[in-house]
């Protein structure tokens, strides 16, 4: 798996990009990653899956929030989460993963489309739908 992190042209969204197989060893790894990097922390974020393929099974979905929610320090949680992901099976694991994550301090929407999900990150503080098909 190849993963990159990025600003968008607005300087307070992270974009998280994955290439290839992406399991959930990858995802804590890039989880880590955007925690430990000060520009990134506590930004809204977009993970990009369009040049990915999550090799994931339901219960690593789960085992992945459960990690997110008592590993990633609170200093670090972004306002929101954004997945992009524009395959059915990609799309639905990441509706799991939304579920699961459910946090107060942090809002996750699924997008099937980039754009979509960069305008809804950029907009954080107000309220729009959190799941686009």
């Amino acid at each position: 798996m190849s993963f990159s992190l990025r600003r968008a042209s607005d300087p307070d969204v992270t974009i998280a990009t994955c290439e290839g197989s992406l399991d959930i060893n990858d995802a804590k790894a890039g989880a880590k990653a955007i925690w430990s990097t000060p520009a990134f922390r506590a930004n809204p974020v977009i993970l990009d899956f369009r040049q990915a393929r999550l090799s994931v099974s339901a219960a690593d979905v789960r085992a992945l929030a459960e990690f997110i929610l008592t590993e990633q320090p609170p200093a670090s949680r972004p306002p929101r989460i954004a997945l992009v992901a524009p395959g059915d099976l990609d799309f639905g694991l990441s509706r799991v993963f939304a579920a699961y994550r459910d946090h107060p301090s942090t809002e996750v929407g699924v997008f099937r489309d980039f754009d979509e999900a960069l305008i809804w990150a950029q907009s954080a503080g107000t309220k729009s739908p959190r799941v686009r098909e």
